[in-house]
């Protein structure tokens, strides 16, 4: 029998976290997406909701993770220095991007005085830095295929496609919409995927149009629609947007298209069985 593949939000913020009584039901974590397939572990960005995955993360049940990363702006890689498994003895942690320096230098550079008081020295685990070739698939793990495609994006960066037995996952992230070739590209990248994340961080309040290298939210609802995929989730949510604001941005995203939403941390979705599966109102990811 096929495995079921889950793909869970545990950071949906973008450019800084956020906390407060108005940050409580979709969350304040920035961007870290989770997928699940088989003994298989891939994490696509480590913001810092990688904290919270990473206390998830049993050693029992899950020896070996894989982490890309998309670009390296701080909203994405944040997380890095407290992702549990990286300090963990016997797990196995690849570090995965296509970043113009490459990845151990990006960590590094993460990592170091006077930023912060331990470098990857410090990492237990059993940690391999991969550079990815962005115009090449790779292979992983039980039949994954991780395939990359170029955002419209400032200092650049990649989304991802993953393919598994079980279901599609496509995550555009970050990408400014509006650059007619490069629409069409991502389009074609993600069709036909059983769940589309996309960037729609544009500004706060209106967030119609794109804003410093981000989709507004209905230019990035027009291109996960165009992708054919099944599900639709718009993320990487202006930390000025109020649980008031993205209440009533949903319900104009689920008014135009019932198979969309607005990723919420801690939502989980089954590739190929529609929407997410919710936390209750009001309870967070810790």
């Amino acid at each position: 029998m096929q495995q079921a593949v889950t793909v869970t939000f545990w950071g949906v913020r973008g450019s800084v976290p956020v906390a407060g009584a108005d940050h409580v039901l979709h969350g304040g974590d920035t961007t870290c997406v989770e997928l699940r397939s088989g003994s298989d572990v891939v994490v696509i960005d480590l913001g810092t909701g990688a904290r919270a995955l990473g206390k998830a993360l049993d050693a029992a049940t899950c020896p070996a993770v894989t982490v890309l990363f998309s670009h390296a702006h701080y909203d994405h890689v944040l997380g890095v220095p407290f992702f549990r498994p990286l300090y963990r003895r016997g797990t196995a942690v690849t570090l995965a991007s296509a970043l113009a320096g490459g990845t151990a230098a990006m960590v590094a550079d993460l990592m170091r005085v006077p930023f912060f008081p331990v470098g990857p020295t410090a990492f237990l685990a059993d940690v391999t830095c991969v550079d990815l070739d962005p115009s090449a698939a790779w292979t992983t793990g039980d039949g994954l295929r991780i395939a990359m495609a170029p955002t419209c994006h400032p200092g650049g960066a990649h989304a991802f496609r993953i393919d598994t037995p079980g279901g599609a996952l496509a995550c555009i992230f970050d990408h400014a919409a509006g650059e007619t070739a490069v629409d069409e590209v991502l389009v074609a990248f993600a069709a036909g995927v059983d769940l589309v994340v996309l960037d729609a961080g544009g500004a706060a309040l209106g967030g119609e149009t794109a804003s410093n290298g981000h989709s507004g939210w209905r230019q990035a609802l027009a291109l996960g629609l165009a992708t054919g995929a099944r599900s639709v989730a718009l993320t990487h949510h202006h930390p000025d947007c109020t649980d008031g604001i993205l209440a009533a941005r949903e319900a104009d995203v689920t008014r135009t298209a019932p198979h969309a939403f607005l990723a919420r941390c801690g939502d989980r979705v089954t590739l190929g069985q529609g929407g997410p599966v919710r936390m209750d109102a009001g309870s967070a990811v810790v």
